[in-house]
C-alpha cells in the first residue's frame, strides 16, 4: 500500500544553511491535533543511517544496501522519490521488541518514502501544522538532533498501523522546548500536547515564551554573524528585525546602518519599516 501526499514546494534553505531562522513552513495554527503513545504502540529506534551531500555528519554507522538504496550522488534515491538531489539520506530503524522486520527512511530534499510493518508511505518532509514559531523552533523537523538540542532524540511509534515521530527535547535548545511532540509519518498531524517552554504547556504561554526565545536568540546570531551573512540572508534576518518589539532588535540595526558597511543600506530600510510598524511610546 502506497500513500501519497502532494509535494509541498521547496523552500529556499539560504537562511537555515546560514544557522539562523528555518523556513517558515505555514501560517497556520500553533500545533495541530494527533493521537497520543498508547500502550499498544510499538517504539522503533535508529540504528544505522547513510548520507550523501548532508550538512551534518552522520549520527550513526551505515549499515549494509545503505549505498545501494540512495546511488552514487543519490541518482537511484532521486529517481525513486522523483526528487532533486543531493542532499539524500537513508536510515534504517529496528523494532524494540525486535518482531518486525527492520524499517527504512529515504529522503531525498524534502521528499521521502517510510517503509514500516509492510506500509510505504511517501510524503514531504513538512508539517504546516507546526506553525511559523515552532517551525523556526525546529528548523528541519527530522534533524539529528531535534531542534539541535544536544540531549535531544528522534524516536518511531507505530500505533495502530499509524506511524509518527517522536522528538524529544531536554530544553537545552534554542526555544527552551522540554518533553516531546509527534508528527504523522503519513499526514500533517501534529501532537504538542506535552510540549513545554519554560514550565508553561505550548498552549498556555509556551509559544508565546518560544517567540520571545526565539528573536532574543535571533538577534543574537545576527550580531555574531553579520558581516559573514551573505546579501539574501541579511535580508531576511533584517526582516526578523523589522517584527521584534524588542528595543535591542532596533539598536542591532541602527548599528549596521551607522557603520557603513555590507548591508548598511538594507538596514536602514529595515529601521523604515520597523519605524512605521511599531508605535512611538506614549
Amino acid at each position: 500500500m502506497t500513500d501519497r501526499a502532494p509535494r509541498a514546494r521547496r523552500a529556499p534553505a539560504a537562511w537555515l544553511a546560514a544557522g539562523l531562522l528555518a523556513p517558515h513552513q505555514a501560517c497556520s495554527p500553533e500545533g495541530g491535533g494527533a493521537a497520543g503513545v498508547t500502550p499498544s504502540s510499538s517504539t522503533w529506534r535508529l540504528v544505522g543511517e547513510h548520507a550523501i551531500g548532508a550538512p551534518r555528519p552522520a549520527s550513526h554507522p551505515s549499515f549494509a544496501g545503505a549505498l545501494d538504496l540512495l546511488g552514487a550522488d543519490c541518482t537511484t534515491a532521486a529517481v525513486r522519490l522523483g526528487a532533486a538531489p543531493p542532499p539524500c539520506r537513508v536510515e534504517l530503524w529496528r523494532r524494540q521488541d525486535g518482531t518486525a522486520p527492520d524499517a527504512l527512511f529515504l529522503v531525498v530534499g524534502s521528499a521521502s518514502e517510510l517503509d514500516v510493518e509492510g506500509r510505504a508511505i511517501l510524503r514531504p518532509t513538512r508539517w504546516t501544522r507546526l506553525g511559523p514559531t515552532l517551525g523556526d523552533c525546529l528548523g528541519d523537523p527530522l534533524d539529528l538532533p531535534p531542534a539541535q538540542d544536544p540531549a535531544g532524540f528522534r524516536g518511531l511509534v507505530v500505533t495502530a498501523g499509524e506511524p509518527r515521530w517522536m522528538l524529544s527535547f531536554s530544553g537545552a535548545n534554542r526555544c527552551a522546548l522540554s518533553g516531546w511532540i509527534l508528527l504523522s509519518a503519513a499526514d500533517e498531524g501534529v501532537d504538542v500536547e506535552r510540549l513545554e517552554v519554560d514550565g508553561l504547556p505550548w498552549r498556555a504561554g509556551g509559544v508565546e515564551r518560544a517567540r520571545e526565545r526565539l528573536r532574543f536568540w535571533v538577534r543574537e546570531q545576527l550580531q555574531r554573524q553579520i558581516q559573514v551573512l551573505g546579501p539574501e540572508e541579511r535580508i531576511v534576518g533584517f526582516e526578523a528585525l523589522v517584527h521584534d518589539p524588542d528595543p535591542a532588535a532596533g539598536a542591532i540595526l541602527e548599528g549596521v546602518a551607522a557603520g557603513g558597511g555590507p548591508g548598511a543600506l538594507d538596514a536602514a530600510a529595515a529601521l523604515e519599516r520597523r519605524a512605521r510598524r511599531t508605535p512611538e511610546p506614549p
